[in-house]
């Protein structure tokens, strides 16, 4: 992918809680149109980082330094509401205890994403295909399965459009179907539109196969930024999982080889 122009600048990022290092990010930068996975360990800062830039985590908990903008404007200095439409947030899922029909769940994300209403129908329909939620509209959110309310989701962050769909796990309980063509849809999304998506993801090689880039945080630190095969190296790998042997079968898209289970 030719790199385009810069959406996203983060510089001297430090989130701290308690007096615990979560986030320190020196230098990271998010371009138009492109997917970028952020994995590493358990614990490793990951859902802090995109909750941090998403203004999710109360002032009052954490301790929050450093310069982010998209597009030019500090998101530190914008209302919620436009901060929102900026950069949003989608965590592992959706939660309803009463009654509430898939349709007015897309419907009012198209509202808050401005969607005119002559174009509605339309953004909905291909909302519904991109997420493999066909013949949904009348289904309530109560009866959808885990990786049914997560396309949910990612189709009503669609109708949001932001410039950047941050994802916390969202894809972590989509079916192997799912997952590549809600992934490519994703792919298509970000592109056509000049936004960006970031996706935090424990499913390496899926995130070697759909990335542009891969960050990989490790004790709250950026520690590797590159495209796949830059990235996922057996070094790399040993220094984040100590004690767990793995090798990568090299290419333009590696993929890691798992140890056998005996």
């Amino acid at each position: 992918m030719s790199r385009k122009s810069s959406l996203l600048q983060i510089k001297d990022w430090s989130v701290e809680a308690s007096g615990k290092q979560l986030v320190s990010i020196a230098d990271a930068e998010l371009y138009r149109g492109e997917c970028v996975a952020v994995v590493g360990p358990n614990g490793s800062g990951k859902s802090s980082l995109l909750k941090s830039l998403c203004g999710l985590i109360p002032p009052e908990a954490v301790s929050i330094r450093g310069s982010v903008q998209v597009e030019g404007r500090s998101l530190l200095q914008l209302a919620d509401a436009e901060r929102s439409r900026l950069m949003s947030y989608c965590s592992e899922g959706i939660v309803s205890d009463f009654p509430f029909p898939v349709i007015d769940a897309l419907a009012l994300a198209a509202e808050s994403g401005g969607i005119l209403a002559d174009q509605l129908i339309e953004e909905i329909r291909q909302a519904l295909q991109d997420a493999g939620l066909v013949d949904f509209e009348r289904r309530d959110l109560r009866g959808l399965s885990g990786g049914e309310r997560q396309r949910l989701l990612l189709a009503m962050s669609w109708l949001q459009a932001p410039r950047i769909s941050a994802l916390d796990e969202t894809l972590s309980q989509l079916d192997l179907h799912h997952l590549w063509s809600v992934g490519s849809a994703m792919k298509r999304r970000a592109r056509q539109s000049d936004s960006a998506v970031l996706l935090v993801t424990h499913e390496w090689n899926f995130a070697a196969q759909w990335a542009d880039r891969i960050l990989v945080l490790h004790q709250g630190r950026l520690v590797a930024d590159g495209h796949p095969r830059e990235v996922i190296r057996e070094s790399l790998l040993k220094s984040l999982y100590p004690g767990w042997s793995a090798s990568v079968q090299q290419g333009e898209r590696p993929q890691i080889l798992y140890p056998r289970l005996d």
